[in-house]
């Protein structure tokens, strides 16, 4: 009787051990960190997932309205989603979903977000390889030196890559995007500029006019003249402002055009330098452009392009 006892309660005691194991061994759990479920979002949205418990994943994916757009192997799981294409008041759905060691899968809670942007247009040339061209939205306008123009990650204004265009004496290089301006009243766009200490080039960006095959103009812009080292404002016509620039330095260029008041006002670096210079009106172009300067070889860094539905007041945070 007691070897029996004893074998009895000797058995339920290592059950209750592997059992107590098996159990403490939590399934994982995925979150959606951000956005916020219903939340109105615009521009570059970041969606992060936090994992609980998380050891036996091995990919972890994002989709958007069921589609996979990223997968992580490793943390952090954070995608940039660029809302800009999408359609005003739109909705859309997302999720996570991870694949676990033992083959199973679990998902996160679905979230809905609404789309509403100001933002007409961003490229920060962060998801494109180095020496590609960017041409997810950009074309060729004007070749320049066509195998001189990529992206490049020898400068940037911010994260690690920019454009860079390259142009030759007897062409410019300029590169353009299509965009939809029939509804607009007011109109902002904002960039990041940089002319290398060895470039002998100038650069200018705003609004392309083709004349004729070989001859083209850009109105509602800005140059930075090659000549001189002088900022010009060109709305209906060149105008010159006080500003010197200067090689190696980055600047934050911000134009804001009234389509109204035909008026356009221009900043470098926070810094008002010139007000209701005489703008063209919204029919003479919808292509924007950044180029290097005619007449001058060499080449010139664009990064953190930004055009918007309204009047820009403060530099965009991203």
């Amino acid at each position: 009787m007691k070897r029996q006892l004893f074998r009895a309660t000797k058995f339920p005691f290592y059950l209750i051990i592997i059992f107590s194991l098996h159990c403490g061994k939590n399934q994982p759990l995925i979150e959606i960190v951000s956005p916020e479920d219903g939340s109105i979002v615009e521009g570059i949205v970041e969606i992060k997932a936090k994992v609980i418990d998380g050891n036996d994943i091995t990919v972890l994916g994002f989709f958007i309205d069921d589609s996979l757009v990223k997968f992580f192997e490793d943390e952090p799981y954070i995608y940039k989603w660029n809302t800009i294409p999408l359609p005003d008041s739109s909705i859309h759905t997302i999720y996570a979903k991870a694949s676990l060691k033992n083959g199973n899968y679990i998902t996160s809670e679905t979230i809905s977000v609404i789309v509403y942007n100001i933002m007409l247009f961003y490229d920060d040339f962060e998801y494109y390889n180095i020496y590609d061209y960017p041409s997810q939205y950009w074309f060729q306008i004007w070749p320049g030196m066509v195998e001189s123009t990529y992206v490049d990650t020898l400068f940037s204004y911010q994260g690690n890559k920019s454009f860079r265009i390259c142009g030759s004496s007897q062409w410019v290089r300029t590169d353009g995007i299509e965009l939809n301006l029939t509804k607009l009243n007011k109109l902002s766009y904002e960039y990041g500029l940089m002319i290398p200490e060895n470039s002998p080039a100038g650069a200018l960006a705003g609004f392309f006019v083709k004349i004729s095959p070989t001859l083209g103009t850009i109105y509602n812009g800005v140059l930075f003249d090659l000549n001189d080292s002088m900022v010009y404002v060109r709305g209906l016509d060149p105008q010159p402002t006080d500003f010197r620039w200067h090689h190696n330095t980055w600047y934050n260029i911000r134009v804001s055009i009234d389509y109204e008041s035909l008026l356009m006002d221009v900043w470098i670096d926070g810094k008002m330098i010139a007000d209701n210079v005489p703008s063209a009106s919204k029919e003479t172009s919808d292509t924007f452009a950044i180029s290097t300067e005619y007449g001058a070889g060499g080449a010139v860094y664009f990064d953190e392009i930004k055009v918007l539905k309204s009047f820009l007041q403060e530099p965009l945070p991203f």
